[in-house]
């Protein structure tokens, strides 16, 4: 009796940790979500602090997983490279050259391959989106390496020393290593919300949204029009436009380029409420065929 007791006693305590760390992967890719979220939003003047939102969670769970991704490959890559290395050194040329295109291959065009798939293969590998988005990520798999060592850093001993230096230099040391990480993190998150998160695909926690046309109300066409926004050929329709972002009440649109500029202040996004629009349709543009 008392053996099953234990049993089911250290059952509960199991059960209870694995729910304390799955609550705390979800608050952390919440909060990482709502940051990239509102860091793109506020680009555009906008910005979005609704915690009903649980998009941020899968945002958040998106970015640490490439994040997660890069660092296996790049690491299988590295270790594959460096044992290309060593057969080149024993003069074994067939397994070398395995190695390199097997390394290569790896720290290049699974990254790619992976990143085309995230994106509904939309982005073109010959233009900079790509490759911009793939260097994004291995810059943030270095720093989370300076992240991690500054982490470290704060809980050392040695920086709470008092026999090591004066106490002001100790803590202006830990000040550092506690910033720094910070730092790091903060410009990286932005990067990742300016590059790559408008790229990626909303089913898999990105922000990219295709281009949509507007069916407006007849109120809605009058303030379109005022706005000067742009109307198919039977002035029935609005768009293509693309939709920033949206809420319960209101669409948030992204102005075409050259749309008009207010005295000297250019447009940046514009907030329209929901009752103004009567459908929304979703494009695509063709793909045309090679003759």
């Amino acid at each position: 009796m008392e053996k099953e007791d234990s049993n089911n006693s250290a059952r509960a305590d199991s059960l209870r940790q694995i729910s304390s760390i799955l609550l705390g992967v979800a608050s952390l890719c919440f909060v990482i979500g709502l940051l990239i979220v509102n860091i793109r939003l506020v680009r555009y003047g906008i910005y979005s602090v609704s915690f009903a939102r649980t998009e941020y969670i899968l945002v958040g769970a998106s970015c640490l997983f490439m994040l997660a991704f890069v660092r296996v490959v790049s690491s299988y890559g590295v270790s594959t490279a460096k044992s290309a290395g060593h057969a080149l050194l024993g003069r074994n040329y067939i397994l070398a050259s395995a190695k390199a295109i097997a390394s290569i291959l790896f720290l290049v065009f699974v990254p790619v391959l992976a990143l085309l798939f995230l994106c509904n293969f939309s982005l073109d590998i010959l233009r900079w989106n790509i490759w911009i988005m793939l260097a994004i990520l291995f810059l943030g798999n270095h720093w989370m390496d300076e992240i991690y060592s500054g982490l470290l850093g704060i809980g050392d001993p040695d920086n709470r020393n008092p026999n090591n230096g004066s106490a002001a230099n100790n803590r202006a040391s830990r000040l550092i290593d506690i910033l720094l990480p910070l730092l790091y993190f903060a410009m990286w998150l932005t990067l990742y919300a300016y590059y790559v998160y408008p790229n990626v695909s909303p089913a898999v926690g990105g922000g990219y949204r295709d281009k949509v046309l507007l069916a407006p109300t007849k109120m809605g066409k009058a303030v379109f029009r005022t706005m000067g926004l742009p109307f198919a050929a039977d002035s029935m329709i609005v768009g293509p436009i693309e939709i920033l972002t949206e809420s319960q009440d209101e669409v948030v649109l992204l102005p075409p380029s050259d749309l008009w500029e207010y005295e000297s202040y250019s447009i940046r996004a514009i907030r329209v409420k929901k009752t103004m629009i009567d459908a929304t349709i979703n494009v695509a543009p063709k793909r045309l065929r090679k003759r």
